[in-house]
C-alpha cells in the first residue's frame, strides 16, 4: 500500500480519515480522479458520523489540502445524492496499490 499518499494530511486530519475508513465504508464503484478522463476503481465512504463543529472544520481542512495538493488519491463529494443525506470520500485504490481491506487495517493502525 502507497501510504505516502497520506503524507499531505496533519495527524488531525489523518486521525479523522482513519475515523472515516474504520467507521463509514460505502462501497466500490469507477471514479475519475484527476482531469485525464480516466475511471479508477475506489472504494468510497461516509463522512458524516461527526456532527461537531470541530470535525467539520478538519474535513473542510482535508478537502482543501485535496484540493491544493492536486493529489489524485483521493478526492471529496459533498452532497453526494444531491438531498443533503450525506457527503463522501473516496479513495483511489489503483493508485494506493490496495484493497479496502488493507486500507483498514492501516486506518487501525
Amino acid at each position: 500500500m502507497r501510504t505516502e499518499a497520506f503524507n499531505i494530511f496533519t495527524e488531525k486530519q489523518l486521525e479523522a480519515i482513519k475515523l472515516i475508513i474504520r467507521k463509514g465504508g460505502w462501497g466500490d464503484t469507477d471514479m475519475e480522479f484527476g482531469e485525464n478522463g480516466a475511471c479508477n476503481y475506489a472504494y468510497g465512504y461516509f463522512t458524516n458520523m461527526g456532527k461537531s463543529k470541530e470535525f467539520s472544520g478538519i474535513l473542510s481542512g482535508i478537502s482543501k489540502t485535496i484540493k491544493a495538493s492536486g493529489t489524485t488519491a483521493i478526492k471529496m463529494c459533498s452532497d453526494w445524492w444531491e438531498d443533503g443525506s450525506g457527503d463522501m470520500v473516496f479513495f483511489n485504490m489503483d493508485f494506493l496499490e490496495c484493497e479496502p481491506e488493507e486500507l483498514k487495517e492501516w486506518a487501525n493502525k
